[in-house]
């Protein structure tokens, strides 16, 4: 169980301790135990938002090492962006990279695409 999972378990067991009751019937303890709660929720939603951030900076630089990363190239202005090679739901496109995904040149357009390793190898392997 990663650390985030274990974080949400601990959330769910202070929230449930507080009881079915209605807030106006908690006690002290009660009201300790979910101020505790949300300010744990608060702690998780902020580490995912760094997370976030770092995804998309890595991913910007085509460096993600969960991540493979392609290109694919059309003429400019009739480009039809399909995604690369035969299994296109395993791609997506890398929205942090280029401008939204694309790039535009004088006589060509590039789309840029990122799927995870890990299915990468569920492909292949099949």
């Amino acid at each position: 169980m990663n650390d985030r999972n274990y974080a949400h378990e601990i959330i769910d067991q202070l929230v449930d301790a507080c009881g079915p009751q209605h807030p106006e019937n908690w006690g002290p303890h009660d009201y300790k135990i979910n101020e505790i709660a949300n300010e744990a929720q608060d702690a998780l939603e902020a580490q995912q938002a760094r997370i976030d951030e770092l995804e998309s900076f890595l991913h910007s630089r085509l460096m993600h090492p969960n991540y493979e990363y392609e290109t694919t190239t059309g003429q400019r202005k009739a480009f039809d962006e399909d995604p690369p090679y035969e299994d296109p739901n395993s791609w997506e496109r890398n929205t942090d990279y280029g401008d939204n995904g694309w790039a535009r040149f004088e006589y060509h357009e590039e789309a840029y695409w990122r799927r995870r390793k890990a299915l990468a190898a569920c492909k292949e392997g099949e």
